[in-house]
């Protein structure tokens, strides 16, 4: 089976990392204190940033997220899963012309991406850099899908099963041809499910 995973809310927990270090830069920054909605993956909506404090945040904590950050038993499952004869496909949105990294990162999102996925022991086939991901699910016989972002869940769903990592944000999406895992021994079970159809 051929599984397409996504990193920043996948493997690593950006919505307890966006609150986190979010709160973290409101204090030592003497920010108002807002969070409109900690329901939104977006440090925008939840804060009520306007786009030159959301872009000075990420500037400054973007790096901390592309390194260090990682969900538990993350590694554990795709390790099985690759060792269990699965191809892992790492799919992300991250990119070179990505506006939300630091000036001095933005040329190397490539090989920051690689260090942080070596350093976590996160085995796989391929990492492919695209915000056009449908398009890589079809060109590369993507079997299902790991993904949070509502927008990417829906495109991706029209061609191929999707599983949704739970976060505040998606967790009231529901559509045909999605499952949900709350952790990563859920997301294995989800597979094993899948190929036994």
């Amino acid at each position: 089976m051929k599984i397409g995973i996504d990193i920043d809310g996948c493997i690593n927990n950006q919505e307890d990392f966006t609150i986190n270090y979010g709160m973290k830069y409101i204090v030592e920054n003497n920010l108002p204190y807002r969070i409109v909605d900690i329901n939104q993956g977006d440090s925008c909506k939840v804060f009520d940033w306007d786009e030159k404090t959301a872009h000075a945040f990420w500037e400054e904590y973007r790096q901390i997220l592309a390194r260090k950050d990682i969900r538990v038993h993350c590694s554990e499952v795709i390790r099985k899963l690759k060792d269990e004869g699965n191809e892992i496909f790492i799919i992300t949105a991250r990119y070179n012309g990505d506006g939300w990294w630091d000036s001095k990162s933005r040329d190397k999102v490539e090989k920051i991406t690689k260090k942080y996925l070596k350093k976590q022991k996160i085995k796989y086939d391929r990492l492919i850099f695209s915000e056009n991901k449908q398009q890589v699910i079809k060109d590369n016989n993507i079997d299902v899908m790991i993904e949070d972002n509502i927008k990417y869940i829906t495109e991706i769903s029209k061609i191929a099963p999707v599983i949704i990592m739970n976060t505040r944000e998606n967790s009231s999406l529901a559509m045909p041809d999605t499952y949900r895992a709350y952790c990563w021994w859920d997301v294995y079970r989800i597979i094993k499910d899948i190929k036994t159809k």
